[in-house]
């Protein structure tokens, strides 16, 4: 009996402990990627909705859902584009909250990298805005498919697939945009 239930902690252990794979946002809207040779830096912008729940909803009013650090990654295929965190910070300018809960409420996550905002509308859904900074390299021309992927430190994932890109690809400057 005590062996059965040693057994059953371990499992469950290793359930809770397994990374949670990305669930796709049925609405991906809009992607925008910038960089600036001058300053070795990416600005990524995207908003994506109908993704789902973190797996923490419901949470008191107040406790964020989603835990940070957050990473944001893009990929196309298997080439990673731009990949940058929203570190805790003891600063001013950096911030986490959240408003309402999980149901009809959102979290907002700040730092100087960027912002990160949540919602939770009442429908049992996420929609996600994210603004984030980060260094990289020279972007390739993309057209598409391009995913973008958000991960925070619990395990939640919400992926974002946009079908249809263009790039403006300058001397010192590549511009991507994504729906």
């Amino acid at each position: 009996m005590r062996r059965s239930i040693c057994l059953w902690t371990a499992l469950l252990a290793a359930v809770m402990a397994a990374p949670v794979s990305a669930a796709p946002c049925k609405t991906p809207r809009q992607l925008k990627l910038e960089w600036h040779g001058n300053s070795g830096k990416g600005l990524l912008n995207f908003v994506a909705y109908d993704c789902a729940l973190p797996a923490s909803c419901p949470v008191e009013r107040g406790t964020t859902a989603t835990k940070m650090p957050l990473n944001v990654t893009l990929r196309e295929g298997d080439k990673t584009i731009f990949q940058a965190n929203i570190q805790t910070c003891d600063k001013p300018k950096c911030a986490s909250f959240n408003a309402g809960g999980c149901k009809g409420g959102g979290d907002s996550h700040k730092s100087s990298a960027g912002l990160v905002k949540l919602a939770y509308p009442t429908k049992g859904t996420t929609s996600a805005t994210v603004r984030i900074r980060g260094a990289m390299n020279r972007p390739p021309a993309v057209t598409g498919p391009v995913t973008v992927t958000l991960t925070d430190a619990s395990g939640y994932s919400l992926e974002a697939t946009y079908t249809k890109c263009r790039s403006g690809v300058g001397t010192s400057s590549v511009t991507i945009a994504c729906r």
